[in-house]
């Protein structure tokens, strides 16, 4: 199966024409029904699954027929023509949203009334005058209601979602790459960064999910863009904020861990979204995976590391940060070199070659384009001086991917030893504390633990926590300070070591980690500035170098 595009109507679906620019609709605004009136006319607008056929966007949506088992209040419909950003900007006929907890009800009904809102969406009966459409989750409806409003614009792109427990971010990069090189326009919303198709951005909030995900959807769409890939979080999941969107592909990166809490799976609830002639990207090593896709009764294709894979990255050597990987699919081969090191990240690359392939595109032109990405920002990132060792920066934030950095580090190193700093912090719970000390026992010769920035009070706390997981604990070194402890293992490291600092971060902005990584590499370019020491004795020691060659 594949994706075919056209260059005027983006990706070619049933039933669909791409709409056009939102710019060109009339400024919308909140119909007010009256109660004798009855049901108020819609514009074409229904539920989710319905497939618009109209080439713009309706000018309006019927809240009945979007919300068949809403209560109204005051009026038997309402036909919403624009929608509030906030109640206190909201301008005359326009919708109102009421969020319990997060609003005072006798401030939010005065503001309303005085700003002459045309009705309120709402979880809960008001008493005011005000038309109201009473719902039973609000953050879901206004995301119905967005979705609605812009045209359905998960169903005029082609979307591409990206879940699992490691390496979201950097699929998301490796596809985003692919589809770019295809000229393709491409909207993403990951870790790192985002784009609308025109604009990148570093946001300063967390990934979006929900009504905002949605808007930021519509807006992309408005952009002409024909892609939107959409990294996808657990917990937003399970709370069903991406309930709003249809994704026709989905791609899970890294093996999906089973959870111990109550609660749907976070595959199903995902896999839920998949559009019927959707497609599963997962490993083959993946037995949750692969049940979850035949439950579905959906199209799937495996990747992995080894060669009996419908799409494989096998990696053929690594040394020195850089990794010479083969990418397999069906009978046709092809060499690439990427300084995305570790099986971890050749099954990214594997996930990615997989889309590539999904879209068309030939394998000799995957392996060119995916060896452009020469570096992800705190995912592995080296930092390389002359005469000094070799630092790589790690967001990491679960055991997962602190043991699969680890590993990274000592298998592409060069000889010499792995150096390990971690940072702890309130987020760690006491289990995973544990285990980040037991796999920084295993996988790195000397270890390092300091503490984040807002955590130094209770370092020595969380440090004996991590303990508990480290059998020889003399050998730790504690130290209070982040900058401190990556000065001593700078100054103590020889020039072939590999010093792997750990950030341990999860829930961080692409601003705050972008701005993390920039302030830790001036702070090693700082210290190599003023002990360059380390540099001259190497040189002074090396021999003259000679050539011979052979003719």
């Amino acid at each position: 199966m594949r994706f075919s595009f056209d260059d005027q109507q983006g990706p070619l679906r049933a039933n669909f024409k791409r709409p056009g620019s939102a710019s060109s609709a009339p400024k919308l605004r909140v119909v007010r029904t009256e109660p004798s009136i009855g049901h108020a006319k819609t514009s074409g607008a229904k539920g989710l699954d319905h497939q618009p056929a109209a080439s713009q966007p309706p000018e309006s949506v019927a809240l009945r027929s979007l919300f068949p088992n809403a209560t109204f209040y005051g009026c038997n419909d309402l036909v919403v023509e624009k929608v509030a950003h906030s109640v206190g900007s909201a301008q005359e006929g326009e919708l109102a949203l009421y969020q319990i907890g997060e609003h005072d009800p006798v401030e939010f009904v005065a503001t309303a009334l005085a700003r002459g809102v045309g009705g309120i969406l709402t979880e809960q009966l008001l008493p005011c005058p005000i038309y109201q459409c009473v719902i039973g989750n609000l953050d879901h409806a206004h995301s119905e209601l967005l979705a609605a409003l812009h045209g359905q614009p998960a169903q005029q792109m082609l979307t591409v979602g990206v879940i699992g427990d490691s390496g979201k971010t950097t699929t998301c990069l490796l596809a985003a790459t692919l589809t770019n090189a295809k000229s393709l326009r491409t909207a993403y919303q990951c870790d790192l960064a985002s784009s609308d198709g025109v604009i990148k951005a570093t946001s300063q909030q967390p990934t979006l999910a929900g009504p905002a995900l949605m808007q930021w959807m519509g807006d992309a769409n408005d952009c002409h863009s024909q892609v939107a890939i959409v990294e996808l979080h657990a917990n937003q999941a399970k709370n069903g904020l991406y309930d709003s969107i249809e994704l026709d592909v989905l791609i899970v990166a890294g093996r999906h861990e089973v959870t111990q809490d109550f609660g749907p799976d976070v595959l199903d609830c995902v896999i839920d979204r998949l559009s019927p002639r959707g497609v599963i990207i997962h490993p083959d090593d993946d037995q949750r995976s692969i049940e979850a896709a035949q439950d579905a009764n959906c199209e799937a294709i495996a990747y992995g590391n080894t060669p009996g894979c419908e799409s494989a990255a096998m990696i053929l050597d690594q040394s020195g940060g850089m990794s010479t990987i083969m990418l397999t699919s069906g009978d046709c081969s092809a060499l690439m070199e990427s300084s995305l090191c570790g099986l971890h990240m050749a099954g990214n690359i594997a996930a990615a070659a997989a889309f590539g392939r999904l879209i068309g595109m030939e394998l000799q032109q995957i392996a060119t384009h995916l060896s452009s990405l020469r570096s992800v920002p705190a995912r592995g990132q080296r930092i390389v001086g002359c005469g000094d060792a070799t630092v790589v920066l790690e967001s990491a934030g679960t055991p997962v991917r602190i043991k699969s950095a680890l590993r990274s580090a000592k298998a592409s190193g060069v000889g010499g030893k792995t150096w390990c700093v971690l940072a702890i912090g309130k987020g760690d719970s006491d289990a995973d504390l544990s285990e980040m000390g037991t796999l920084m026992e295993r996988f790195a010769d000397h270890c390092v633990v300091t503490a984040k920035q807002d955590s130094r009070g209770q370092f020595l706390q969380r440090a004996h926590q991590l303990l508990d997981g480290v059998r020889e604990c003399a050998a730790m070194r504690l130290v209070a300070g982040r900058n401190e402890a990556l000065h001593w293992a700078l100054k103590h490291a020889k020039p072939r070591d590999t010093i792997v600092m750990i950030t341990n971060r999860r829930d961080q902005s692409a601003f705050e980690c972008r701005s993390e990584v920039s302030e830790l590499r001036e702070l090693i370019d700082q210290y190599r500035e003023d002990h360059p020491s380390s540099a001259g004795d190497v040189q002074q020691k090396s021999g003259k170098i000679s050539l011979k060659l052979f003719q």
